[in-house]
């Protein structure tokens, strides 16, 4: 649950600090010359310019995504933003709609992985669920206090165990997807240090 969390702040961090030129209105092409009978042929006419982006909507509804058919929520969405704005500070309102879509495709992109690793049957053994739900009691004093951050979360420990499943599934995906494809040998790291010593 705090890795998905830590993903998340993560997610809105990268969304914060895209360029203001992918959320830059498109700027209207100007009109196509026109072709007359008696006219030079015309350079091509300029391609359609997308359509403006709506304006997240205040109320969100209640279904904001579809991936393969599963629904992501408006709720899951709203709480995926409070608990990011309860670590980095309320969304600036005129971030809003940029820090919302961000995390929608972040929740996306991660409902995929999900996915893919169900389809590919990658498992994760009790014992690592188990272990890892035990590093999260252990950031707690005591079992009393881990249970009112469950509840404070609207969560249960069965909840925990799913999400960190689903966690530890697609990182799995994601490792052997990349194990062995990228390899940096130890003389490589030197040589690029020798380069660039006025960098570091």
């Amino acid at each position: 649950m705090r890795r998905a969390v830590s993903i998340l702040i993560i997610a809105v961090l990268a969304a914060c600090s895209r360029t203001e030129s992918a959320s830059a209105k498109p700027q209207a092409a100007p009109p196509a010359p026109v072709a007359s009978a008696q006219s030079a042929p015309t350079t091509p006419a300029a391609p359609p310019q997308a359509a403006a982006v709506k304006p997240v909507p205040a109320q969100l509804p209640e279904v904001v995504a579809r991936v393969n058919g599963e629904a992501i929520s408006g709720k899951e969405l709203e709480d995926a933003i409070r608990a990011i704005a309860g670590r980095a500070g309320p969304v600036p309102p005129d971030e809003r709609d940029r820090v919302y879509r961000g995390v929608l495709d972040d929740m996306i992109g991660y409902r995929l992985m999900i996915q893919e690793a169900k389809a590919r049957k990658v498992t994760v053994a009790d014992a690592e669920i188990d272990a890892q739900v035990a590093q999260i009691r252990s950031q707690f004093p005591n079992d009393a206090q881990f249970q009112q951050a469950l509840a404070a979360q609207n969560t249960t420990l069965d909840a925990v165990r799913k999400d960190t499943r689903d966690e530890m599934s697609a990182a799995k995906l994601v490792d052997s997807e990349i194990a062995g494809k990228i390899a940096v040998k130890p003389e490589a790291v030197t040589d690029f240090y020798n380069k660039n010593q006025d960098k570091f």
